[in-house]
């Protein structure tokens, strides 16, 4: 299965209402596609998105677009798509930095082998395929107990008894209780 187009594509998406940070208001979101297509036809894709440009990182939208169309794609055409952690390997040592271009390329060749083997990428890596949501107080092992754990509110779009848009609460139970997983 070997490389045979790499394709970027930027993109700058409005956000419903701007988003007031330290350093910058973002009125868009940029964005960097990339597209991998074997000879077969298969496609893999894969995204950097830069917020505010290089106020936030050392990258921007443009550098990440121009450092995969420079550097990057000329060396991946003709490659192994299916050995990824070579590439992967390679890659780093072929340009330093740059991880928001590296990891949407390898994001890409995740996808193009998800896409190739049938399966989704979060199996590739070993992950479930079933997430638990809970709540704070699910974390405890007796009502009215102090949470002992540590806990990552994240905008993931639903939790339990939310309509999308809410929060999801992760966290890691430590104790006699650990949300009924071993």
């Amino acid at each position: 299965m070997k490389i045979a187009d790499v394709r970027v594509i930027q993109a700058d998406i409005p956000v419903e209402r701007p988003h007031k940070m330290s350093f910058t208001t973002l009125e868009m979101m940029n964005f960097v596609f990339v597209r991998l297509e074997t000879g077969d036809g298969l496609v893999g894709w894969g995204e950097a998105a830069c917020l505010g440009g290089p106020t936030w990182s050392e990258e921007s939208s443009e550098s990440v677009a121009a450092t995969i169309e420079r550097y990057i794609a000329p060396w991946l055409v003709g490659r192994e798509a299916g050995e990824i952690e070579p590439l992967a390997r390679e890659l780093a040592r072929r340009v330093q930095g740059n991880p928001f271009a590296r990891a949407a390329v390898e994001m890409a060749l995740w996808d193009l082998n998800g896409k190739a083997l049938g399966v989704p990428v979060h199996r590739l890596l070993g992950g479930r395929d079933e997430v638990l949501v809970a709540q704070p107080q699910d974390l405890c092992s007796a009502p009215g107990e102090q949470l002992k754990c540590p806990v990552l509110r994240v905008p993931l779009g639903c939790s339990p008894g939310r309509p999308i848009g809410g929060h999801v609460v992760a966290g890691v139970a430590v104790g006699p209780r650990n949300l009924g997983r071993p």
